[in-house]
């Protein structure tokens, strides 16, 4: 297997599902999804949590504490957060590649290959993912950490 991953060889279970799962985490209305690796390159929804009125810090601990200690899985969360300009606060489509230290190195060496395919894939449902975050350790997806990512990536700050 190469070392880049296009989009075109990648698929879902349920492509409808996927696209259904994407617009609503778009639009606010899902909170997050996690993927699961089913075959060489096909994938499928294995989580997935609405939007609520939860207080945003205990939503991103969930997503990441459901996060397996010895499988590698791929997220999408839709993180709002403050921007520290006009204290306004927004939100930011985020993929999250989770490679732990206890998952299979085949599956870490996958994980690395797949997660630009993957991304590709759901950007060709209608965008917007605006940055993809890699962790091992629920200490390297910190809640401030990931928020520092997205504003040192924004143009309003």
């Amino acid at each position: 297997m190469s070392n880049n991953c296009s989009s075109s060889i990648l698929s879902f279970k349920d492509e409808e599902e996927v696209k259904q799962v994407f617009g609503q985490l778009r639009f606010g209305k899902m909170k997050y999804c996690m993927f699961v690796r089913i075959g060489e390159s096909s994938f499928q929804i294995c989580k997935k949590a609405e939007a609520s009125g939860d207080n945003e810090a205990e939503s991103w601990q969930q997503f990441i504490t459901s996060l397996p200690e010895d499988e590698c899985r791929y997220g999408l969360f839709n993180f709002k957060y403050t921007s520290e300009s006009d204290n306004v606060e927004r939100s930011k489509l985020i993929m999250v590649n989770w490679v732990p230290g206890g998952a299979k190195i085949k599956a870490k060496m996958l994980a690395a290959t797949y997660v630009k395919g993957m991304k590709g894939k759901l950007d060709g449902f209608g965008g917007g993912i605006f940055i993809t975050v890699q962790g091992g350790t629920v200490d390297e997806l910190d809640r401030k950490s990931v928020e520092k990512s997205i504003l040192n990536r924004c143009s309003v700050k």
